[in-house]
């Protein structure tokens, strides 16, 4: 089997693992899919895990896309808040929220990562590694954030707000320049 990646090249699979994955020949331990199927047994849901991220490629034309779709994945209110730059001191990086359209996003150094709305207007969920929550804290008036924490399981850390230009001759944004 193989997997055809548009602007990219067709990639062949290995045969699925016990967990269901189909390794990439070509990178056999960094690559993988996996599909996942409807009630009709139809595959509705490719799910591509690389770099300990997983990134959803809904079936088009299928009643999940269409789910996926309609789901808002911002709350523009909510997101406009929280638009700032973070430095993570233990891996010398800034990490920046910006909005590309109505997306919420976040910088970080040789890449971007789409940011999900939850329940809490201050607590956001990273779409391409699920159960990674960024969890901003505002300041008194409510209108900045002051600190971000990223949350994976038990583990919490905490980033301070900082101006992209703050952090003296450290590589703040991951270029090693």
């Amino acid at each position: 089997m193989a997997l055809d990646i548009p602007t990219q090249m067709l990639f062949d699979l290995m045969e699925p693992d016990e967990e269901g994955r189909w390794k990439f020949e070509l990178a056999p331990t960094q690559i993988a899919v996996t599909f996942e199927r409807d009630e009709d047994g139809a595959v509705h849901l490719l799910q591509l895990h690389q770099g300990g991220m997983v990134m959803e490629a809904p079936r088009q034309g299928s009643k999940l896309a269409a789910e996926m779709a309609s789901v808002p994945t911002n709350n523009a209110e909510a997101a406009a808040k929280v638009l700032a730059t973070f430095h993570d001191a233990e891996n010398n990086r800034n990490l920046t929220t910006f909005l590309d359209g109505e997306a919420l996003c976040m910088q970080v150094p040789g890449m971007v990562v789409h940011l999900r709305a939850t329940a809490d207007p201050l607590r956001w969920e990273i779409k391409e590694a699920p159960g990674v929550i960024l969890a901003f804290v505002l300041n008194e008036d409510g209108t900045e954030p002051i600190t971000l924490t990223q949350i994976v399981g038990e583990v919490e850390r905490v980033w301070p707000r900082v101006e992209p230009d703050e952090v003296d001759g450290e590589d703040t944004d991951g270029d090693g320049g």
